[in-house]
């Protein structure tokens, strides 16, 4: 049983989920990083993270643009995204070397 002390609002964030899966099946939540890979055809440097928002639409924000759902790669997130975690858990992920 949780009691009243022990609930902090400040300890926990709402994640709303986008409706898709990446491809080993985990849900994607907005504020998830995600990154997608099988782009070795890709003559053009690869974008490899971004951030999932949604703002109506779902979005992936990277490091080269904002991308909105449907656009080329990212209709079949099931064969391309991976979640890596989230911008709350895991900010160290977006850190450019």
């Amino acid at each position: 049983m949780i009691t009243h002390a022990e609930m902090s609002p400040d300890k926990y964030v709402l994640m709303q989920s986008t409706g898709l899966k990446d491809k080993n099946g985990v849900e994607i939540f907005e504020g998830d990083i995600v990154q997608w890979g099988d782009t070795a055809d890709w003559e053009e440097e690869p974008i490899r993270v971004a951030v999932v928002k949604i703002n109506p639409d779902i979005q992936f924000d990277s490091n080269v643009g904002i991308f909105e759902y449907g656009q080329f790669a990212f209709r079949d997130t099931e064969r391309f995204l991976t979640v890596l975690g989230n911008i709350y858990e895991n900010s160290e992920l977006l850190e450019v070397e």
